[in-house]
């Protein structure tokens, strides 16, 4: 794809999900110019802890939970906060606090997102919205976080249980609503939405789901008049990592396997089984029907419903590519180097895929300065090692940023001064939302 045909991935689908907010950091175009591998880092997944109140079967990180020596792994406070001052002391823009485990059980996560907002970083929360006290939900807000993100990969309260482990279902459309109402009077700029991985098991709840929330927008809309209670909801196509999946409760996993195939038939279990015990990817038969529902059922519910001002998210090109079974159009990985991740050891990673094994940690923060990982050889070989090998024949296909990735190798594939690369890019005045969370 030639970088003058990646127009689509600016359409409103892809909002706040466009691959585009690379190329919105100028400075970070230059440096990827001039050195692919020497970008410094744009957004920084920051992960607190292991624990996790969820065990949904198809976890990126499910069986480092399950088979580490030390499941219950967590920072203390004073590392998170050495953690932050070393971002923003690099020049990182942006920190999501996220999982591996489930952030809100981090008990400094409201002193560490407040620190990080102290230090000019913007702030975002990934969480499954399963604990939320008020003062928890409250403390949250306070902070001002750019979006809330909130996963709810279920339409029915049958299957959250035998996804997650937790029948909880009820409960967390409670919290999505508590968050909606207190964001209308703490922090309305804050975006809330609600993630939805799609996957064999909810294909057939995505109408359902949506129901719940256009629901759930109108009660908050009656209660507070605020227009945007919820900014959007994104659905996601699952994918199956070489560390995913929790399987270790097996009468759990049966009973979701007899489920599938009492609801649906003997071809959606088998999918399934696939999935959790061959470590076989998403049909593209699920993927096209999940891409059919989404454009032909739940877009245009929305945009029939006047009072609904909620968006739906979803990255059209990494759908189409599955279902085509396309395989990668590069051959560089080169979004790495514009992310970081850190795991709760300490250790750090380029790719969101290979965090948590130590194959593919750049260093450790707590024992070397970040600004030294950064420019280490570590850092060097880990990138050539994905970029010679691993991108080929571990990666999985379609990863989280494909497109990212397609218009990367496009803008370096360019021939030209690189001052009148960067004065395109500016004369595109691409619109973005969350611009620091690539």
């Amino acid at each position: 794809m030639e970088f003058n045909e990646t127009a689509d991935l600016t359409c409103e689908n892809y909002q706040p999900l466009s691959p585009y907010k690379c190329l919105l950091h100028l400075d970070r175009v230059a440096q990827f110019i001039n050195d692919d591998y020497q970008v410094t880092p744009v957004t920084a997944h920051l992960v607190p802890t292991l624990n996790c109140n969820q065990r949904c079967y198809f976890c990126t990180y499910g069986q480092y939970k399950e088979k580490s020596k030390n499941p219950g792994l967590q920072m203390s406070l004073a590392e998170v906060i050495g953690c932050i001052d070393q971002l923003a002391a690099v020049g990182v823009k942006g920190i999501i606090f996220t999982g591996g485990g489930e952030p809100t059980l981090f008990h400094g996560l409201v002193e560490a997102m407040a620190h990080a907002k102290s230090k000019g970083l913007d702030i975002a929360l990934n969480t499954n919205g399963y604990r939320c006290s008020e003062a928890l939900m409250d403390g949250i807000l306070s902070c001002k976080p750019t979006y809330i993100r909130i996963s709810l990969n279920n339409g029915r309260p049958l299957t959250q249980k035998l996804v997650t482990g937790r029948d909880n279902f009820h409960h967390v459309l409670e919290n999505i609503q508590r968050f909606a109402e207190r964001k209308a009077q703490l922090s309305p700029e804050t975006d809330l939405s609600v993630g939805y991985v799609v996957n064999i098991v909810n294909l057939h709840e995505m109408r359902e789901f949506l129901d719940q929330m256009v629901r759930i927008e109108r009660r908050v809309m009656e209660k507070t008049n605020d227009e945007t209670p919820i900014y959007s909801l994104q659905f996601r196509p699952v994918s199956n990592f070489e560390h995913s999946k929790h399987t270790a409760d097996l009468q759990r996993i049966d009973a979701l396997l007899q489920y599938m195939q009492d609801t649906y038939g003997d071809a959606y279990r088998e999918e399934l089984e696939g999935f959790v015990k061959r470590d076989s990817q998403p049909s593209s038969k699920t993927m096209r029907l999940a891409l059919e529902i989404i454009k032909r059922e739940l877009v245009p519910a929305i945009k029939m419903n006047p009072n609904s001002r909620m968006k739906i998210v979803f990255p059209e090109l990494k759908f189409r590519d599955i279902i085509a079974g396309s395989q990668k159009p590069y051959s560089r990985c080169l979004s790495c180097p514009w992310y970081l991740f850190i795991w709760p050891d300490g250790s750090v990673y380029h790719c969101v895929e290979w965090a948590g094994d130590p194959e593919f940690s750049i260093g450790n923060i707590f024992t070397t300065s970040l600004s030294k990982i950064l420019a280490g050889e570590k850092r060097a070989q880990i990138l050539a090692e994905i970029n010679k090998t691993v991108i080929n024949e571990r990666c999985v296909t379609i990863c989280a940023h494909h497109e990212m990735n397609i218009l990367l190798n496009s803008l370096q594939a360019l021939e030209g001064d690189p001052s009148e690369i960067i004065q395109e890019i500016k004369r595109r005045q691409i619109p973005v939302r969350h611009t620091n969370f690539l």
